[in-house]
């Protein structure tokens, strides 16, 4: 009797096997592009089918056919089509090639089900959210995931090319994960204890840029209430935490150079520089007893007016909303 029942019940899976296969289901896979960063979602099994989309290396598929064969059925988000099992890797991980998006409408942006504006309306995404880019449609809608979800935002809402320092060194410390040391006591907290009077500090937003010219990335956070900064940089595994106050350090830009005030005759912009947990702001172009420089030189006023002009002109940094979906999005990189 036993010998039948478990005859009985390998016939049931074989047959429910053999539906499952039926009804196209071959696992994931996850997309790897190798030589290239991207690849083509084919209307068919033809590398002169047109094209759906371009997708990212690291982004999973589910795949409908057989991987085995030349071309995979595979569905991404609500779209389906089919792509070159060359460029599926089967039951295992790839380093992501997905860049990091930011929702730059002032409105926010509507994460859609589908890429139509007519779809359902998944969720709006804030300005200064956080996305991961996973592909892009041939009609220019970004497939993406941001907070736990996934969905299609057109792309004019997001900035794609942020080329942001990588900062992954700071992911733990932002996370509240791994202490800091606050510079000018040396003692070691964590980011949701720096404060003052007893009072946590609490953060709008952030942004990864390098500071001081090093080629390596510091992380700002932006204190609630226009209080000023707080300035993570990490020497040698170390990440130290500066606070800087608003007159301080305004107007970053995103070559990282900034405004500071200490008067109305002695004020202008700067660099700065870390070593020993101490930080030094480095003038270039500002007023010394209302006298004007310009690269740290005496320079007529019509010369120091320019020069302020071209700063004002630099391009603004990606400032990202504080949170723990952007926290994770941009710093894991």
């Amino acid at each position: 009797m036993l010998k039948k029942t478990i005859a009985i019940l390998l016939t049931l899976c074989c047959l429910l096997g053999s539906v499952a296969l039926a009804d196209g289901n071959y696992g994931w896979a996850v997309i790897d592009a190798k030589t290239s960063d991207r690849v083509h979602l084919r209307e068919k099994g033809d590398i002169n089918s047109k094209s759906k989309g371009l997708y990212f290396t690291g982004t999973v598929v589910t795949c409908l056919s057989d991987t085995k064969q030349t071309w995979v059925k595979v569905s991404i988000g609500s779209e389906t089509g089919y792509m070159k099992s060359e460029f599926l890797r089967v039951g295992g991980s790839v380093t992501s090639r997905q860049p990091v998006g930011y929702v730059q409408s002032e409105g926010g942006a509507v994460l859609h089900a589908r890429p139509n504006a007519d779809s359902q309306a998944r969720a709006t995404l804030p300005r200064g959210s956080a996305v991961t880019i996973q592909g892009e449609t041939h009609d220019r809608w970004y497939y993406v995931s941001a907070g736990g979800r996934e969905g299609y935002v057109f792309h004019e809402e997001v900035s794609a090319n942020l080329n942001l320092p990588k900062a992954m060194a700071y992911l733990e410390a932002a996370q509240n994960k791994a202490q800091v040391i606050e510079a000018g006591t040396g003692k070691k907290m964590y980011l949701n204890q720096l404060g003052e009077g007893g009072v946590p500090y609490q953060y709008d937003s952030f942004a990864v840029l390098d500071l001081d010219g090093d080629k390596k990335a510091e992380v700002v956070l932006t204190i609630r209430n226009g209080y000023g900064s707080i300035v993570l940089d990490n020497q040698n595994g170390t990440i130290y935490a500066y606070l800087r106050w608003y007159r301080a350090m305004n107007s970053i830009k995103a070559d990282g150079t900034y405004s500071y005030s200490n008067s109305a005759f002695d004020g202008g912009y700067a660099r700065i520089s870390f070593k020993n947990g101490v930080a030094t702001d480095k003038p270039f172009t500002y007023l010394k007893d209302n006298v004007p420089y310009v690269n740290g030189k005496k320079a007529t006023q019509s010369a120091f007016d320019a020069a302020v002009k071209k700063q004002e002109g630099k391009a603004e940094p990606v400032w990202f909303l504080y949170n723990a979906e952007n926290v994770a999005a941009v710093l894991n990189k």
